[in-house]
């Protein structure tokens, strides 16, 4: 049996199959498929250029794209993707009193420490930059809430001040209800960045 790809002019490629062998009834099964538009197959194969998938047709049988215009169609895809954007300045405006925001977050390390601790507690004072740093073994929010009171515990004590508004990045450890209680309880406000946007990056991601 042997199958060979024959390309027309009408759009079409042609797939026959044909038996042969010697003494035998021949069979021809010839059936058509339509070629891809070259928008289609760019827009699924990636956004790749327009020549490789030309290349495509020498090389993989099978495949065949409609032969593109005079004047070839702009992927709006690749024209965003390809724009610059604008710098982005981080904004220079800082609280005007100690505790008045705090930045928080928790990292997570490769190894353990000697003390057997995976993650960390980082929260940084908005209005002095001073950051404080709790080793905890897991990330849930009984642990995570613990190193946040002993934290209010000696900033409060030691500035005289108390914390008004700390803000996260939607992390699930800030939001069990113990957390969320504590904080109400407390009067402490919590605002929270965007998602996946480097723009809003806080200060505890950028440094570690």
């Amino acid at each position: 049996m042997s199958l060979f790809v024959k390309p027309e002019r009408d759009g079409y490629t042609y797939l026959h199959a044909s038996s042969v062998k010697q003494n035998e009834a021949i069979t021809i099964l010839a059936f058509k498929i339509k070629s891809t538009d070259p928008v289609i197959a760019h827009n699924r194969f990636g956004h790749i250029p327009y020549h490789v998938l030309t290349n495509c047709m020498k090389h993989c049988k099978g495949f065949s794209i409609e032969k593109q215009g005079s004047k070839k169609s702009l992927c709006k895809g690749c024209a965003e993707g390809g724009t610059a954007s604008k710098p982005y300045h981080s904004s220079q405006k800082r609280k005007d009193n100690i505790l008045e925001l705090i930045h928080m977050d928790i990292k997570e390390f490769p190894i353990n420490s000697y003390h057997q601790n995976h993650y960390t507690l980082v929260l940084i004072d908005d209005h002095s930059s001073v950051g404080w740093i709790y080793h905890q073994r897991t990330k849930n929010q009984f642990e995570t809430l613990t190193s946040f009171k002993r934290f209010r515990a000696l900033t409060e004590k030691q500035t005289g001040k108390i914390i008004k508004c700390v803000q996260t990045d939607h992390g699930g450890e800030f939001f069990g209800n113990e957390f969320q209680t504590y904080l109400k309880d407390n009067g402490i406000q919590m605002r929270n960045s965007v998602t996946l946007l480097a723009q809003q990056r806080q200060q505890p991601q950028q440094p570690l």
